[in-house]
């Protein structure tokens, strides 16, 4: 079959949608466009998680990975607490590659956290994504 693609050639009718009361209703799905960075931590976090799944089953020996799913969650709980603590002291007192190398290694901490604790990035996304604009009532302090 040959496809004509005529500029004026008219497109079959798109089947509506129809809503919960039966009326006919087309949604176009809803596009945002985000920054590049953006996209890049995303995809690199996504990808780090998987790494660490795979580290978490294979346990290729050597790997730092390996030594923290051995050495046990209250392991994982301890580092993920060092890297807090160092990443408060970096935003309060060091340059800002320091305070971005700790946050490094607080999000890699954290991703090792969630391989051991079965949470994904998209159950931490979708947290986000109800609370963001919501409003939250002030700390009392």
């Amino acid at each position: 079959m040959q496809r004509d693609y005529r500029p004026n050639r008219q497109c079959p009718p798109i089947p509506a949608a129809h809503a919960p009361d039966g009326t006919p209703s087309i949604a176009p799905p809803e596009v945002k466009l985000v920054p590049h960075s953006a996209l890049e931590l995303g995809i690199l976090l996504d990808e780090l998680y998987a790494l660490i799944q795979e580290r978490q089953a294979k346990r290729p020996e050597g790997a730092y990975t390996t030594y923290l799913f051995t050495a046990g969650l209250d392991k994982i709980l301890k580092k993920v607490g060092e890297e807090a603590a160092e990443t408060i002291i970096a935003a309060k007192n060091e340059p800002r590659t320091e305070l971005a190398a700790e946050m490094a290694d607080l999000l890699y901490h954290l991703l090792v956290l969630m391989v051991a604790r079965d949470v994904t990035p998209h159950d931490v996304a979708e947290i986000l994504r109800s609370r963001a604009g919501k409003r939250r009532p002030l700390p009392t302090e």
